[in-house]
């Protein structure tokens, strides 16, 4: 893992990163796919009305692409704060 993530060329990960923050927009804002969902009559997921399901599906999908952003900087070495300072 840390070998790939010292692989990636900057210029892969933040196009990875918009991506998937514009897939999620795009579930969230795009009214049609909203529309979509929310049509749904009395489907209920782990207790939850879909739509809130849906909801809280894109919170965790947006979370976990933060976490693995978060990650990979951190293997890559990109968040060590001396590396910052000498202005690598």
């Amino acid at each position: 893992m840390r070998e790939f993530a010292r692989s990636l060329t900057p210029r892969s990960i933040m196009t990875g990163s918009i991506v998937l923050y514009a897939v999620v927009l795009v579930m969230v804002l795009f009214p049609p796919a909203y529309m979509s969902v929310s049509g749904m009559r009395n489907p209920v997921i782990l207790g939850l009305p879909f739509v809130v399901f849906y909801y809280i599906f894109n919170a965790a999908l947006l979370g976990v692409g933060l976490t693995v952003l978060y990650r990979i900087e951190d293997l890559r070495g990109e968040l060590d704060e001396r590396r910052i300072q000498e202005g690598e």
